[in-house]
C-alpha cells in the first residue's frame, strides 16, 4: 500500500493537469472519461452535492481538488480490480462517487447491483443507472396477460386518486415526504387571469443527483432555469415558478439553499413570479395553468391526468415511453416548443388515461419497493421519518421483525431476481398477487 500511494501521487498530478487543461466549459466536465469510462457526470453531481453549489465552477479550487480525488479513487479501484478476483459488486447508489466502482465493474463486464431496502437493480452497459428501467416500461407491460393488465390499471388508478386527494407518504409511493402537493390548503389567488399562455416551472433541488437518469438537455438544473429566465424576457407569456412543499429532515437543509437560489434567479428575471411552496396543485389547475415545465419530475404523470401538457427538459426521463408528455430531443427543439406554445395548445396532446395508469403501475408498483420491508409506512413511522432509514433505528426495526421464515423468503426473492436476468426486482420475483 505504501508503494502504491507514492506511485499514485507521482502520476496523479500529471493526469489531473492533463484532464483539467481540456475543460473549457461545463459540457466538457460531463464528458470526462478515464480508460474510456465516463465519469464526468459522477464528478459533476458530487461537486454540486458536496459543496452545495447550484452549478459547477471549473476555476474553483474545490473543483480541481475534487477532480484530483476522483482520479485517485479511480486509480485505487483500478488497481483493486487487477489485484483481486472480483465476482460481483454491490453498491448503494449510481450517482456521485458511490457510482464509480459500479461504473467500472460494468465496463469490465462484472455483475453490478445497486441496492437499498426499496430496490435492487442489475446494472449493465445498456442500463448503467438505477431507475433506468423506465425505457422498457411499455415493452414489459405489453407482455402481461389481460387479467394482470386489468388489475394493474385499476390499482394504479386507486393510488393516483388517493394522491390527488392530498394523501402523501408511502401509501401513495411518495416515501420521501408525508406532505402532498395536492393538499387542500387555500391561498389568495396569485395566478392572474389573463388571455396570455400561463406556464408553471417546477424546479428541482439543485444539489440532488442532476444526472441520475443520464444526460439532460442542460448541464444542470441551474442552467435550465437560467435558460427559461432568459426566454421569459423575450416571450409574451405569464411565467410562474413553484418549489416543492417545505420538507423536513435532510431535504430541509438543501431546500433552503434551493429557495434562495430561485429568488436570485427571479430577481434577475422578474417576469418569473414565485408561488408559495405549499400552493396546491389543485388550486394551480383550477386557476387555469396551460403548461408545466420540468426536467423529469413527477408532475410529468400528475398534470396530464388533468389535461395539462408537461414538457420535459430531458430525453432521459421516466415518462419517455409515453405520449402524455412532450419529449424534445435537443435544446433547439425544446426552445422551438416553448416559442410555439400557442400551436401546441390548439393541437392538444392525444393520449389515454390508461397510459398514465400503466406508467404509474410500472414505476411505483411493479417495481417492488416492498421486497425487503413488507410495510413501508410502518417502518418509516418507526424510524422517525424518511431520514431514519439511514440510522440504527432501521436495523432495530429489521431485527425486531425478523423471523426464520422471513429470512428464507428474502433469500428466495433475491434468488428469483438473479435467476430471472431482469434489470430490477419486481413483483414477479416476490410472488405477490395483485
Amino acid at each position: 500500500p505504501e508503494t502504491f500511494l507514492k506511485f499514485d501521487q507521482k502520476k496523479l498530478k500529471k493526469k489531473t493537469e492533463s484532464i483539467y487543461k481540456k475543460l473549457k466549459n461545463k459540457e466538457d466536465v460531463l464528458k470526462i472519461k478515464i480508460n474510456n469510462i465516463l465519469i464526468g457526470d459522477l464528478i459533476y453531481d458530487t461537486y454540486l452535492k458536496k459543496f452545495i453549489e447550484p452549478t459547477v465552477k471549473i476555476q474553483d479550487k474545490k473543483f480541481y481538488n475534487l477532480l484530483k480525488d476522483f482520479i485517485s479513487l479511480f486509480e485505487f479501484w483500478n488497481l483493486y480490480f487487477k489485484k483481486k478476483n472480483i465476482k460481483a459488486v454491490v453498491g448503494v447508489h449510481t450517482p456521485y462517487s458511490y457510482g464509480l466502482i459500479l461504473r467500472m465493474a460494468i465496463n469490465k463486464n462484472i455483475p453490478a447491483y445497486a441496492t437499498s431496502s426499496r430496490f435492487i437493480y442489475s446494472l449493465s452497459k445498456k442500463m448503467p443507472y438505477m431507475h433506468g428501467h423506465f425505457k422498457i416500461f411499455k415493452k414489459t407491460f405489453n407482455k402481461f396477460n389481460y387479467s394482470l393488465k386489468k388489475k394493474a390499471l385499476n390499482l394504479a388508478k386507486k393510488k393516483l386518486e388517493l394522491r390527488f386527494k392530498g394523501i402523501g407518504g408511502a401509501k401513495v409511493d411518495l416515501i420521501s415526504s408525508e406532505k402532498s402537493s395536492f393538499r387542500s390548503k387555500k391561498f389568495q389567488r396569485q395566478i392572474i387571469p389573463s388571455k396570455k399562455i400561463k406556464i408553471l416551472i417546477i424546479p428541482h433541488d439543485f444539489f440532488d443527483a442532476a444526472h441520475i437518469y443520464g444526460s439532460t438537455l442542460f448541464v444542470d438544473f441551474y442552467e435550465w432555469l437560467k435558460f427559461l429566465g432568459k426566454l421569459s424576457e423575450t416571450t409574451d407569456y405569464d411565467w410562474y415558478i413553484k418549489n416543492r412543499p417545505n420538507f423536513n429532515g435532510k431535504f430541509k437543509i438543501y431546500q433552503l439553499h434551493t429557495n434562495n437560489i430561485i429568488k436570485e434567479i427571479i430577481n434577475e428575471f422578474p417576469k418569473l413570479k414565485l408561488l408559495p411552496n405549499d400552493y396546491s396543485h389543485h388550486q394551480i389547475i383550477k386557476e387555469k395553468i396551460d403548461f408545466v415545465l420540468t426536467c423529469y419530475g413527477s408532475v410529468g404523470v400528475e398534470y396530464p391526468y388533468f389535461g395539462i401538457p408537461v414538457i420535459n427538459a430531458s430525453k432521459n426521463n421516466p415518462h419517455i415511453n409515453y405520449n402524455f408528455n412532450l419529449h424534445p430531443k435537443t435544446k433547439n427543439e425544446y426552445k422551438n416548443y416553448l416559442t410555439n406554445l400557442s400551436k401546441i395548445k390548439k393541437k392538444k396532446l392525444s393520449f389515454s388515461k390508461k397510459d398514465i395508469y400503466e406508467y404509474y403501475f410500472m414505476r411505483n408498483i411493479y417495481t417492488d419497493k416492498n421486497w425487503l420491508i413488507e410495510d413501508l409506512p410502518k417502518m418509516i413511522k418507526y424510524v422517525g421519518g424518511y431520514d431514519g432509514q439511514w440510522t440504527n433505528k432501521f436495523y432495530d426495526y429489521w431485527l425486531d421483525n425478523l423471523t426464520d421464515q422471513k429470512h428464507e423468503q428474502v433469500i428466495k426473492k433475491i434468488q428469483n431476481f438473479i435467476n430471472s436476468k431482469n434489470n430490477y426486482i419486481n413483483v414477479s420475483h416476490t410472488n405477490k398477487i395483485l
